[in-house]
């Protein structure tokens, strides 16, 4: 990334997916790490001040990234589970993903998680 304002640049690697709230300088986006297993940590960064924040870690999936138009309030689906396998209930049926609706809200530097109390078949 490159700040028009400083000249300055900013690489961020691995980044699976983004979004970039409308009306302020904020970015929330997906980092993929690991060697044999994918996981997955979620970051909002303040293009301002290029402060960033850590919003969760190691997940296995991170999907559905959603920002606000002013970049205070953030959605996406995630789940915990390993394989797909292990989400089988018979044989014959196919995997069931899982997921969880994260909800997360800033308010003076303060984030506020809301995860929802039931699973989501996606």
């Amino acid at each position: 990334m490159r700040n028009l304002r400083s000249g300055e640049n900013d690489t961020i690697k691995y980044i699976k997916d983004f979004i970039m709230a409308e009306k302020e300088p904020y970015m929330l986006y997906s980092v993929c790490h690991g060697d044999t297993i994918a996981s997955f940590d979620v970051y909002i960064k303040n293009l301002l001040t290029s402060e960033t924040t850590l919003v969760t870690e190691n997940k296995t999936e991170v999907t559905n990234l959603s920002l606000d138009q002013n970049g205070k309030q953030w959605a996406f689906l995630t789940t915990d589970q390993k394989s797909d396998k292990a989400q089988n209930l018979t044989d014959y049926m196919p995997a069931i993903k899982m997921h969880r609706l994260l909800l997360i809200f800033q308010k003076n530097s303060l984030c506020l998680k809301v995860i929802s109390s039931a699973p989501i078949k996606n």
